[in-house]
């Protein structure tokens, strides 16, 4: 096949994780500015050294700027922490042969909390209120949606037949705070079929977030499992 253009070369070279593409047309040079390097997420030698030998059970995490101690039960790696949830529906704690079983099988979210410490790619005052994400998926869905008060410290938003195509059910823990905007933490879930999830974000620090996953048949202990990651998180030490 020819090239539309005789003068015209494309020359593609990766440069990190990034890619920078240069453009020859007509004997003239396009640059392009190449893309910023990712947050620092892997701890390196160094970080091991400078911190030595970390306490029982605890494993080091690097984000950004941030070099953090957390405690290894709880899952901190690279991938998503979590815990398990829901424990009244069975009658002991899964063994991590169980686990590991569950998860492959896509089952995690049956029982667990999944959550994922990350750097926000928006600054603070741009993340939406409660309202400004309940408005957002009534224009997307075009369905309006209802309140209800399901208890002193608990409400719904109910767009849409559960079972039904675009179903949501968006809580909203009034009592509880966002640690950096002061604003209601809000779990916005898919209940438009029984293995839909629930999906959360809230600020952590200044520049992390923590985004959150869960089953949508546990929409209604939203509160609760807030709760429980912000226990969990009191046990993670940032490293002077």
């Amino acid at each position: 096949m020819k090239p539309q253009h005789k003068y015209t070369n494309r020359i593609v070279g990766i440069v990190g994780v990034g890619i920078l593409v240069s453009i020859l047309a007509c004997h003239q040079h396009e640059t392009t500015t190449p893309a910023p390097e990712p947050p620092q997420t892997v701890v390196t030698d160094a970080d091991l050294a400078n911190v030595g030998p970390l306490p029982t059970g605890y494993v080091l995490l690097r984000r950004g700027r941030y070099l953090l101690m957390a405690p290894a039960q709880y899952g901190f790696q690279q991938g998503p922490s979590g815990f398990q949830w829901s424990l009244a529906t069975r009658s002991r704690k899964l063994t991590p042969e169980e686990d590991y079983a569950a998860r492959f099988q896509g089952q995690a979210y049956d029982y667990s909390v999944e959550f994922f410490l990350i750097i926000p790619e928006r600054p603070i005052g741009a993340l939406p209120t409660a309202m400004e994400k309940i408005r957002e998926i009534e224009k997307r869905v075009d369905m309006p949606a209802r309140r209800k008060q399901l208890s002193e410290g608990l409400a719904v938003y109910e767009i849409g037949t559960e079972g039904v195509k675009n179903a949501q059910r968006i809580y909203i823990a009034t009592n509880s705070l966002d640690p950096i905007s002061g604003q209601p933490v809000v779990a916005v879930c898919d209940v438009s079929h029984r293995i839909g999830s629930c999906r959360a974000s809230f600020r952590w620090k200044a520049d992390l977030a923590i985004d959150v996953r869960f089953a949508q048949q546990h929409g209604r202990d939203w509160p609760e499992i807030y709760k429980n990651i912000i226990e969990v998180l009191k046990l993670v030490k940032e490293v002077e």
